[in-house]
């Protein structure tokens, strides 16, 4: 039932696609490269203040994985502050990480077990949030 439900979604879904590509209502513009020449996998990616926030992630630099690469972490958060402007390296992750989850939030709200990275004039500073208590974690438990 739900596969059929699926299917039926995606093949009533897909004609708005395609008639929304060629009539030119999305339109996608490229941004900058990454000043790193090999991108990374996994960075969190946000935005705050009006700017792209990129920190963090992984990639293989000296050899690719099937050739017997070493998976390198990063701490570097990259911030581009308009879409036409250059990258500009803002500061670093408390340590090499990547492959979490990243949000975006209006205002400096709280959230459990991550970082809330904030864009200022010059920098990005990342502050580790505190715990929430269970209940705003949606268990249920005080």
């Amino acid at each position: 039932m739900i596969r059929s439900f699926l299917t039926l979604l995606a093949v009533l879904a897909t004609p708005a696609a395609l008639d929304a590509a060629s009539t030119g209502s999305l339109q996608w513009t490229p941004l900058p490269a990454l000043p790193d020449n090999l991108g990374v996998a996994g960075p969190f990616v946000g935005t705050h203040n009006g700017a792209l926030l990129v920190a963090g992630g992984a990639n293989f630099p000296e050899k690719l994985p099937w050739e017997g690469g070493t998976k390198v972490w990063h701490d570097t958060v990259f911030v581009l502050e308009k879409p036409d402007a250059a990258w500009k390296v803002a500061g670093k992750l408390p340590r090499p990480l990547g492959y979490g989850a990243s949000l975006s939030t209006k205002d400096d709200s709280p959230v459990e077990r991550i970082r809330l990275c904030a864009h200022r004039t010059d920098f990005v500073r990342c502050d580790r949030m505190a715990d929430q208590p269970a209940r705003a974690r949606g268990t249920g438990k005080d």
